[in-house]
């Protein structure tokens, strides 16, 4: 999901007896906490919203935000509770899918459901400051020490995952990970060097509404990845940041948008077929048209939509390699 979400709006629509019963829930689950944590070990981490005491060996964990199981399944944490994800089925690969179904549901995107957060009985709760806003941490620091993460932008993963790291003690597992992302993105910037530096790229995917298609900026994902290769992007692309990360453009603009663009990057489904929102891009005369299609150099590429950890940003990069960059001139 892409964008700054509130979870505020939801919150100020509880009914009063909901409320009742979350703070019933929420001081039974505390007692429970604090009599199996007394005399354990704790450490204070640094978070989004200040500073947090936090178990030393954390057992039972609730990732309250989208994108944290895939971070923490990365680290090779298993997480008790997550959103969720079966309207989203289709974003996920087979691994991801068997890591999610060992969990318990806590609510769908924007709509956390604190009781089933609070009846999960958890010794800490994580998760990231694009859903979690400030109301939404004090009624969860209330359930569990609570350790709220955030990067610049949306495509700033390795703080919020490298914090998560430090917060669930998997600091090992965060230096394999990503040690092996540093020496992919080595690896092939020596590889296709010619490339990388001869070629300008644009990312595209599906747009906000009918009849658009949306770019990828460096600031978001995967365009993060992007710039960590020195890819240029083409000049007819607005030079801007916007907060989300991508951008909505009208199918008219696509020949001034795309026009420069030498490689055109486009996502698949997981098992490697279109995304039925973008066929229509691609069956359109003006794209069609673009010289870089033209030339066989649009590419629909089949790897991690949303690879927002190093594991997934390295297989990320395998799949831009191999399918890529390995068939565009050097």
């Amino acid at each position: 999901m892409s964008g700054r979400f509130s979870v505020a709006g939801f919150l100020r629509s509880s009914s009063v007896a909901a409320l009742a019963v979350a703070v019933s829930l929420v001081s039974a689950c505390s007692s429970d906490t604090e009599s199996a944590d007394a005399g354990g070990e704790t450490r204070v981490v640094e978070t989004y919203y200040g500073e947090v005491e936090v178990p030393g060996d954390p057992q039972r964990i609730v990732g309250v935000s989208y994108d944290t199981p895939m971070q923490m399944m990365s680290l090779g944490v298993p997480l008790l509770g997550a959103q969720d994800y079966s309207r989203n089925q289709q974003e996920f690969t087979a691994d991801q899918r068997d890591y999610l179904s060992g969990t318990e549901p806590i609510g769908a995107f924007g709509e956390l459901d604190f009781e089933a957060v609070a009846a999960l009985e958890p010794d800490l709760i994580v998760g990231d400051a694009y859903e979690i806003d400030e109301q939404a941490y004090e009624r969860l620091a209330l359930i569990a020490p609570t350790a709220i993460v955030f990067g610049e932008n949306r495509g700033d993963w390795k703080p919020v995952v490298d914090a998560l790291a430090d917060i669930v003690g998997a600091e090992e597992s965060l230096a394999e990970v990503s040690a092996a992302y540093e020496a992919k993105i080595a690896e092939m910037r020596d590889t296709y060097a010619d490339q990388l530096d001869r070629q300008t790229f644009a990312l595209v995917t599906v747009g906000v509404q009918e009849e658009q298609f949306s770019v990828q900026y460096p600031n978001g994902v995967p365009g993060d990845l992007y710039q960590d290769l020195g890819v240029t992007y083409a000049p007819s692309i607005p030079d801007e940041e916007p907060e989300t990360g991508f951008a909505p453009f009208p199918y008219e603009q696509i020949p001034e948008i795309l026009g420069q663009a030498d490689v055109i990057v486009s996502p698949t489904r997981p098992d490697g077929t279109t995304i039925e929102a973008l066929a229509p891009l691609f069956e359109h005369r003006l794209f069609r048209t673009l010289p870089s299609v033209e030339a066989g150099h649009a590419f629909e590429l089949t790897a991690p939509s949303r690879p927002l950890n190093y594991v997934l940003a390295t297989r990320y990069l395998d799949a831009l390699g191999a399918q890529v960059l390995a068939e565009i001139p050097a």
